[in-house]
This record gives C-alpha cells, sequence and structure tokens, in this order.
C-alpha cells in the first residue's frame, strides 16, 4: 500500500498563481492529435524560451499538458513573465492563417502553496526512487483559485482572482511594454475577425447567440484601449 505522510509537509507559503490553459483543446485533439500536439508544444516551448531567460529563480513553471501553472513570489516578475507570453503568443498569431490560430487565457490569483520540491523524501520514500517526480507537483489554494478564475477571463486575457485585491480591469498584460500599440491594435483586429469567422462556419457555429454576445464582450472589455 502507498505510503504518505502528511505531517511531514513543510509550511505553506504565500505565492503568486497563474493558470494558463488552451482554448478548445478537447475538441482539437479529438480531430487531429497532431494539430493539438503543435499547439501544445508550441505553448510549453514559449514558456520554456522565458523561463529559461526570465531570472528562473523568481518563477516557476509546472507544466500540464495543455497549460501550465505558473508562480513566483514576486508579483511583478510573474506580471512581466505573463504579458512576454503574451506577447510572444499574439505576435506569432498574426504571421498565422486563422485555420492554425490557437488562443489561451488565463488567471492569476495569491494564496497559499507547497512546491512538490519541499517535500522530505521522509514523507514517501518511494520518491527518492524516481528523483525529480515530486518537483512536478504543486498544491495550495492558489492554484485551485487560477484554475477556477481561467474561465472568466476573455480569450487572449488574463483574469485576477479576488485574492489578488483588485478589479479584473486593473491588469493587463499589453499594457507591460512588451507589444507596441500598432501590433496590438493589428491583433486585436485580427482576433475579432477570427470570431467572425468561428461564429459563421466554424467550430462556434452552433454556440447560442448569447454566449457569442459573452465572448464578444470578454474581448470588448479587455482590449478596450
Amino acid at each position: 500500500m502507498a505510503y504518505f505522510n502528511a505531517e511531514l509537509l513543510p509550511d505553506a507559503n504565500k505565492e503568486y498563481v497563474c493558470f494558463v490553459d488552451i482554448l478548445g483543446m478537447k475538441n482539437t485533439m479529438n480531430k487531429s492529435i497532431n494539430q493539438a500536439a503543435n499547439y501544445i508544444f508550441k505553448l510549453h516551448a514559449t514558456i520554456l524560451e522565458l523561463w529559461r531567460v526570465r531570472e528562473p529563480g523568481k518563477i516557476s513553471v509546472y507544466p500540464v499538458i495543455d497549460g501550465a501553472y505558473i508562480t513566483s513570489k514576486n508579483q511583478a516578475a510573474l506580471r512581466k513573465f505573463i504579458a512576454l507570453m503574451y506577447s510572444e503568443l499574439s505576435q506569432a498569431l498574426l504571421n498565422t492563417p486563422f485555420e492554425h490560430w490557437y488562443l489561451v487565457r488565463a488567471s492569476i490569483a495569491y494564496g497559499s502553496v507547497i512546491h512538490g520540491r519541499d517535500i522530505p523524501y521522509a514523507a514517501s520514500y518511494e520518491f527518492m526512487s524516481n528523483i525529480g517526480y515530486k518537483e512536478h507537483l504543486l498544491l495550495g489554494e492558489a492554484m485551485v483559485r487560477a484554475y477556477t478564475g481561467e474561465h472568466e477571463a476573455a480569450p487572449m486575457g488574463v483574469y485576477l482572482d479576488e485574492s489578488m485585491g483588485e478589479k479584473y480591469e486593473l491588469w493587463k498584460w499589453y499594457r507591460e511594454d512588451t507589444i507596441s500599440c500598432e501590433e496590438l491594435s493589428i491583433f486585436v483586429k485580427r482576433l475579432n475577425e477570427y470570431y467572425d469567422d468561428l461564429f459563421k462556419d466554424g467550430d462556434l457555429k452552433s454556440l447560442p447567440d448569447e454566449k457569442k454576445k459573452c465572448i464578444r464582450d470578454k474581448i470588448d472589455t479587455y482590449f478596450k484601449l
């Protein structure tokens, strides 16, 4: 029987946690595993490349299939990282036909977390024979809040959980000076055109009108310049 002694868990620390996720991945994977893999690995490659150059000591990354948890004790460092990630993704989409677009959305929360790397092997010696396994695990309320809040975000937007003590509209990644005004304006125009296609003849054609309007409203609100 598996053994784990939760009494040996280290104290939880307060951190900022972002959960980022690719939209519509279930449908994409059902249609084409190659296309799904292309989107998933492009997102993770973008995150990994940024993590290597943006002070990895301040940022922790936990990949989860079609997304990732990204954490930091430093709010400014996390926000800059997320802004750079969105800028990289947005600029790449500007040079990509709509049929190869993939969009993400994210949420940031603040609260207690425990990193698997900080859990002693004495809690379960099984992990001693699988070095690196528990280092990919994250626990805590902040990750739950970030996961839940992601559904509130606009496509290519970021939702701030109430644990951040700020309103949703107060932080927009494009205000971190990681993308030019011209590029952003072009991207927002293209994003709306992309949804025009999805609603007219694409995967979201059968979506109820009220849900289509909700998506439009979120995009308009988040990208109001």
